[in-house]
């Protein structure tokens, strides 16, 4: 159900979806379909497609929300503060 899971887009190998604990009002993901742990476990395909897709949240953010600026970025592991182990997702924060 992507209305209660906050899924707001879904391409082919990727989704995007509200933070349920945004650090921002705004705060998007973008995820694979597929769980991979890494960047280094993305295919090519996926991988473009989640920059793509990065790319066009800036954007809407920038628009839509006014911002000045945009934190773009993902915590890979647990030590490095990943909130989902095994499922790597980029963060587009509106400031």
């Amino acid at each position: 159900d992507d209305e209660s899971n906050l899924v707001v887009h879904r391409a082919e190998r990727n989704f995007v979806l509200l933070n349920l604990f945004p650090y921002n009002s705004g705060h998007l993901m973008v995820a694979p379909f597929r769980h991979v742990g890494t960047l280094e476990e993305c295919d090519e395909e996926t991988a473009r497609e989640l920059f793509e897709l990065t790319r066009r949240c800036e954007a809407i953010l920038r628009r839509d929300y006014r911002a000045q600026g945009v934190n773009i970025g993902m915590n890979i592991g647990a030590v490095a503060g990943a909130g989902v182990a095994g499922h790597i997702h980029m963060h587009a924060v509106p400031r």
